[in-house]
């Protein structure tokens, strides 16, 4: 799986990971159930499901987006999971700068 994601993040700014899905031949594919797992700075946990929550939607065949607007300072840790017809997980962190950072 190809995945791609934004870096130089702020607390308040909207990121997006973009996956894409291939089977062994190499097709773009799409699995049966798209999830996203992300785990925020504070520990929590939240899942999202492709057609059950609006972050997650897809762009063409294989292709899936998730869009989030990271609140809090700290290490999110990412994953989206593809199962059924297509089995496949990509992972991704985002480093968010804290409120307190030196620079404006």
């Amino acid at each position: 799986m190809a995945i791609s994601i934004e870096t130089g993040i702020d607390r308040g700014d909207t990121k997006t990971v973009q996956a894409t899905f291939k089977n062994a031949a190499g097709s773009v594919t799409d699995p049966t159930t798209i999830t996203v797992y992300l785990r925020h700075p504070d520990k929590t946990e939240t899942s999202y499901v492709y057609l059950t929550n609006g972050e997650v939607t897809k762009s063409s065949t294989g292709v899936y987006v998730f869009t989030y607007r990271v609140t809090k300072g700290g290490v999110y840790y990412g994953a989206i999971v593809g199962t059924g017809t297509l089995e496949s997980v990509g992972r991704w962190q985002w480093d968010v700068l804290e409120d307190n950072h030196p620079f404006p």
